[in-house]
Formats: C-alpha cells, structure tokens, sequence
C-alpha cells in the first residue's frame, strides 16, 4: 500500500516529501480525501519529530490495543456498569499506573495518555 512508503522513510523531511507525494496522487482521483490527508500530516507525522530509533515504537499501535484490552477486560469482570461514574475507576487503573511509573522514571506522563 502507497501509505505505508510514507513510514518506511529514513528522515523526518524524506517522510514529509513522500506525504506530499501521496496526497498529490490522490488529489485528482479522491479531492476531500487529499484534502483530509494535508490537514492531518502534523499529527501522523508528529512521530517524525523523535530520534529514528523510537520511530517503531512511536507510531505501533500495540500499546494503545494492550490498554484496550486491559479496559476490555476489566469491563468484562464487572459485566454491567450502574452509571457512567462507575465506569471511570476500573478503566483507568491502567492509564493511571502507567503516568505513575512513567513519572517514577522521569519520563513525561502526557505521553502516558
């Protein structure tokens, strides 16, 4: 797939370049789908911004479907919630232990979230 060209770039700017690429291609075919692609290159692309070696663990989305699954689960063992309230407690014990260890190591907890 054309997409995945984009995330298989050495630099930031190569990645920028073949952004632009893509949404050139798919200007004539697909306008508001190129016009989508150029207002959200900032955010695909904020991973861009870090040293390349944390690039493969930036943009995998493998931390965001274990915290699902963590929420998932815990939905599951409570079964039926009384209130919205009641929801808030077990689905975010995962969110807030992983802000509490980031912030143990001196890392930013914005990004645990």
């Amino acid at each position: 797939m054309v997409k995945k060209t984009i995330f298989a770039q050495e630099t930031a700017q190569e990645a920028r370049a073949q952004w632009k690429m893509v949404a050139d291609a798919l200007r004539e075919r697909a306008p508001k789908l190129a016009s989508m692609i150029d207002a959200s290159q900032g955010d695909v692309l904020a991973f861009a911004a870090f040293p390349k070696e944390h690039w493969p663990q930036i943009s995998s989305t493998n931390p965001l479907e274990r915290l699902n699954g963590e929420i998932n689960r815990r939905s599951d063992v409570v079964g039926i919630f009384p209130n919205d309230r009641a929801i808030a407690p077990p689905t975010m014990l995962p969110i807030i232990r992983r802000a509490i260890g980031m912030a143990a190591a001196g890392a930013d907890i914005r990004a645990a979230i």
